[in-house]
């Protein structure tokens, strides 16, 4: 069925590599869990190694397509310090090897985390 077609509740989940799932069977997501134990119209977005501003990024731009009900925002403890160039660029095990956006200053800036 095309998106928003659905007669239950949208949902847009975004989040990082625990949502992406890469290498599990997509019924054992906790998203695909979601849909089918409450019902609801499930549109997932995971991105591996993402911050929680990327995550911003993907919500904005998926909003005017889904027009969710709720948004649900997947967070993990590393997204502290993958939220902060100067905390990801001292953290080897924390740190994801893409440039990636940080608001510093209240102004976006890319920088790649191990520079």
């Amino acid at each position: 069925a095309p998106i928003g077609s659905s007669r239950y509740p949208r949902v847009l989940v975004v989040g990082d590599s625990f949502t992406e799932g890469r290498g599990l069977a997509a019924n054992t997501l906790y998203h695909q869990l979601l849909s089918k134990k409450a019902r609801v119209q499930v549109v997932a977005y995971g991105g591996q190694g993402y911050g929680t501003l990327q995550e911003l990024l993907v919500i904005e731009s998926l909003l005017p397509q889904f027009r969710p009900d709720l948004v649900l925002i997947q967070v993990c403890s590393n997204d502290l310090i993958n939220n902060s160039w100067s905390l990801e660029s001292k953290s080897y095990l924390q740190s994801f090897p893409m440039t990636r956006p940080y608001l510093e200053g209240g102004e976006m800036v890319y920088r790649y985390p191990r520079d």
